[in-house]
């Protein structure tokens, strides 16, 4: 269901890394899925890119007045990247979701749906790797089997950064000052009511994965809530 003319504000944060030759694609699908909604706020935060990320971004920032973008000095990191777009976030719900097209925007609607009516302060998405067995896959739960092993804190295989966060669970992941960041453990781990929906992960649209399996064995190690 697409709710149109409601009277809440969507913010979307997509944080990017050397994406050029995705995020114009990506604007323009998100403009087109988020024409349904009455106020939107899209915000690039770009993690130290060094190819033509930033440029792109001002343009985007310039020609459409629902888009803005963050320049960090440096590369920060996925996650330190992600914090600084809450940090400066809009919106009765914040959505956050990668550059690559991988996170495909029409789970927006679903992403949505559940919150409004089903009351869920946090719904984050779950990727379906039924049936697929790839380097990425093994890696992938070898990192969730290192993450089970080191916390408490359930954090669920396949779960993706791909989320949306009501207002309140923004507004108390502001006041965090965290120097190693994993939000896919600090999440869980703030508690709210949570749901998860599946969503099937296509292929990035141009490019290549800024997550090689040296990151994300660090990640797991970078000592989680």
């Amino acid at each position: 269901m697409k709710y149109r003319s409601q009277p809440y504000t969507i913010a979307v944060l997509i944080p990017c890394l050397n994406e050029e030759q995705n995020i114009t694609l990506l604007h323009q699908t998100l403009i087109r899925e988020l024409e349904y909604y009455n106020t939107v706020q899209i915000l690039f935060i770009d993690d130290g890119s060094t190819d033509d990320s930033s440029s792109m971004m001002s343009r985007l920032a310039s020609a459409n007045s629902n888009t803005g973008y963050i320049q960090l000095s440096r590369n920060f990191g996925h996650q330190a990247a992600l914090k600084a777009g809450l940090d400066h976030a809009r919106g009765d719900c914040v959505i956050t979701m990668d550059a690559d097209m991988q996170h495909d925007p029409k789970y927006i609607h679903e992403l949505i749906r559940v919150w409004r009516e089903e009351g869920s302060d946090v719904v984050y998405t779950v990727r379906d790797d039924s049936g697929k067995r790839t380097l990425k896959t093994f890696f992938s739960s070898v990192f969730y089997r290192i993450i089970s092993g080191v916390t408490s804190t359930p954090v669920y295989a396949g779960a993706a950064d791909f989320r949306l966060l009501d207002r309140r669970v923004v507004d108390e992941l502001q006041k965090i000052s965290e120097h190693h960041l994993f939000l896919r453990g600090l999440i869980p781990w703030m508690g709210f009511r949570q749901k998860a929906i599946p969503i099937n992960v296509g292929e990035r649209a141009a490019g290549e994965s800024k997550y090689s399996a040296a990151k994300m064995v660090r990640l797991a190690l970078a000592e989680p809530p």
